[in-house]
């Protein structure tokens, strides 16, 4: 079973004026591009990322299902 869970990113991302809009950066990675326009801002986020009102945020999937035992599946005699 899986779960998707979000990590709050906001203060880590950083903007560089490129022309027309900005693109977005978390240290060197590109993680999409903001654009404003008359109507207000748009952004355009690679997969993985999402914003909610003034936050970003980064979504990763969490594999949920728990290990029967410490040494699983590991037969070299000393468990």
């Amino acid at each position: 079973m899986s779960e998707y869970h979000k990590l709050e990113v906001t203060g880590r991302v950083l903007a560089k004026l490129h022309g027309e809009f900005m693109e977005l950066y978390i240290g060197k990675e590109y993680i999409g591009k903001l654009v404003i326009t008359s109507e207000g801002r748009e952004y355009e986020l690679v997969s993985g990322f999402v914003v909610e009102g003034d936050r970003f945020y980064r979504i990763y999937e969490r594999n949920c299902e728990l290990q029967q035992q410490y040494a699983e599946g590991y037969d070299m005699g000393w468990c």
